[in-house]
């Protein structure tokens, strides 16, 4: 019963205290896995409760090193490149144009490849899920603003596998044949 809320704050808790996974996470959890499984006999309640907080440290944990193989060398920043991309959602206007979900499939370097970006697309036509596009982008890093109570934007990118915001800088007049 108080498996799963002990789960959610491991993983709150891992996400808070550290933007980077260390291995002192790793021999904390096995810190308190131990003790968990030393006292199950005495606090069932309490020993579940740590199991929980274990597990959930270790969920984030692995999930933060996923995120962290993903992430794009510092020499990409705000260098334009030419890469085929894949429309990953819907697509919502913006005052210059449309912002939508991308997927880079031949990038310059394989660290570029498969990553999913938040672009922002220039144009009237709009770009639609599905369509592979011949593109020419920048990336930019995706920063939340620390006003308290704000949207954070870079937790919501985290959570959603987003690993950078990209603008289109410019396109081919149609989209490319789905082979």
């Amino acid at each position: 019963m108080l498996f799963a809320p002990a789960v959610s704050a491991g993983a709150l808790g891992m996400s808070y205290l550290s933007f980077v996974p260390e291995s002192s996470w790793l021999l904390a959890t096995g810190a308190i896995l131990l003790l968990s499984l030393f006292i199950a006999n005495q606090w069932r309640v309490f020993s579940w409760l740590l199991r929980g907080l274990a597990v959930g440290i270790l969920l984030m944990h692995i999930k933060m090193l996923t995120w962290q193989a993903q992430t794009i060398p510092e020499i990409w920043w705000q260098q334009p490149f030419s890469a085929d991309i894949m429309i990953n959602s819907i697509a919502k206007p913006t005052t210059n144009g449309w912002q939508c979900e991308i997927v880079t499939l031949s990038a310059p370097t394989d660290s570029l490849n498969h990553l999913t970006l938040q672009a922002y697309w220039t144009g009237d036509q709009q770009p639609t899920p599905g369509e592979i596009w011949s593109t020419k982008l920048r990336l930019q890093p995706i920063h939340a603003w620390l006003n308290p109570g704000s949207f954070d934007y870079e937790g919501y990118a985290f959570a959603h596998g987003i690993s950078a915001q990209a603008m289109i800088l410019s396109h081919d007049t149609t989209p490319k044949e789905n082979t």
